[in-house]
């Protein structure tokens, strides 16, 4: 049997931990990692230092999900994550066990309400651009994760996981995926924009983006979810 790991979070309002640790001991953590409050740029050195400790057949525990993830998509990207590790995930506030039945059911309901708001939210999306183009004020979507794909591939290369490098970059971790994807098949980063609305192609950096098409190569890259745009943010809780 595996180790039980807990993970308390501070937050604005409460960064007194004092219940997250009793509820987590009570709930069979063995060792607590804990953090008073996020950084601003999204840092959480305790928990990556967990993420490093974990491994298959260790449960991690959490009082509740907005202290292990900032919304439900990250929340889903993490369990999976976390059980292609072998690795278990309890939330004490819902009940949540994903592994047992109960708990796949349940991550299945949030899987369906996750692809519900975010067909509700590309539908009011699309609704806004088209008013948009009407008032002649719609200027096309700014670049997000792709842009940020030389950063991704250098965090990549100092031995960070992808979710560490999802959290630190404030991308969706199937965003990193996909960048791992594009670079395995060759193709160059978007191009930029310059201040004149030219078009400006951006210098292939050959070197880091060859390495990494070696580490790719030797693996299968698979993304974790398929969302529709995955750099809208969900909040369901």
């Amino acid at each position: 049997m595996g180790t039980i790991l807990g993970y308390a979070l501070g937050s604005l309002r409460n960064q007194d931990l004092a219940e997250q640790t009793k509820a987590l001991t009570a709930g069979g953590a063995e060792t607590i990692f804990t953090e008073t409050l996020m950084s601003i740029d999204g840092e959480r050195p305790e928990f990556d230092r967990l993420m490093a400790t974990v491994k298959a057949g260790d449960t991690i525990v959490v009082q509740k999900i907005d202290r292990l993830a900032r919304n439900t998509r990250h929340f889903l990207e993490m369990t999976q994550d976390l059980n292609r590790k072998g690795v278990c995930l309890k939330i004490l506030g819902i009940q949540l066990n994903t592994a047992t039945e109960n708990g796949q059911l349940m991550l299945s309901m949030l899987r369906a309400i996750a692809e519900f708001e975010r067909s509700v939210l590309l539908e009011r999306q699309k609704e806004g651009i088209e008013k948009a183009k009407l008032a002649g004020k719609f200027k096309g979507r700014k670049a997000t994760a792709r842009a940020k794909t030389d950063r991704v591939i250098k965090l990549l290369e100092k031995g960070m996981t992808r979710q560490q490098v999802a959290d630190k970059l404030k991308i969706g971790v199937a965003s990193v995926y996909r960048i791992l994807r594009d670079t395995q098949k060759g193709e160059a980063p978007p191009e930029k924009t310059g201040t004149t609305g030219t078009s400006v192609a951006v210098r292939k950096k050959s070197n880091p983006l060859e390495r990494a098409r070696k580490k790719v190569q030797k693996k299968e890259v698979e993304p974790v979810l398929k969302p529709v745009n995955p750099d809208d943010q969900l909040s369901l809780f």
